[in-house]
């Protein structure tokens, strides 16, 4: 989770249209956070009854992709940006045909994973492309956030396999939501 307020904008050196595109693109491109948080909150409405652990799980971390989607909108306004939903450099705008909503509680997972592993690997080009320390701390952050998300996903995927490994590893070390809470990193103000 980004450990700082929403609203709390980094200051960035001055304004940079490059960088406003990438951040518009993190922020409601098609693997952008407006999907995630869309096609996970999604997949935590179905489990609300069946499943409330799990439902609580996504449901946070919708909450996560919601933080990085008002952070990244914030930054690219500061950076001279119009963080319009569109679809990267397209003139296309965000639509709910992006989200994948799934068939069964498996795929879902599978679905969810894959677009956490692939906001990884997007972020980790944008940050190769940006030289502002500010923004490159904010994009880092975002990555271990997603990192974060994808592992507990896998945890959560494996659970539901059906092989028993994940009923060992809750009694050794927890719930997954027990072991965020052990593990999240301490909140810190930023200047």
């Amino acid at each position: 989770m980004v450990n700082r307020m929403p609203g709390a904008t980094r200051p960035v050196r001055a304004h940079n249209r490059f960088y406003a595109a990438l951040l518009k693109d993190d922020m409601s491109g098609a693997l952008g956070e407006m999907t995630a948080m869309t096609q996970v909150m999604y997949h935590a409405f179905l489990l609300k009854k069946s499943d409330p652990k799990l439902s609580g799980l996504l449901a946070r971390i919708a909450r996560d992709d919601m933080r990085h989607f008002e952070l990244l909108g914030e930054t690219s306004a500061a950076l001279g940006g119009n963080p319009v939903y569109r679809l990267g450099r397209t003139q296309d705008y965000w639509h709910a045909g992006l989200v994948k909503y799934g068939r069964d509680l498996p795929g879902r997972l599978a679905d969810d994973i894959t677009l956490k592993e692939a906001a990884v690997k997007k972020y980790n080009y944008h940050l190769r492309r940006v030289r502002d320390p500010a923004l490159r701390a904010l994009i880092r952050e975002i990555i271990a956030d997603e990192e974060e998300h994808a592992k507990l996903l896998g945890w959560a995927s494996v659970k539901y396999s059906g092989d028993g490994r994940t009923e060992q590893t809750e009694k050794r070390r927890g719930t997954p939501l027990e072991i965020r809470k052990r593990t999240a990193r301490p909140v810190h103000k930023t200047p």
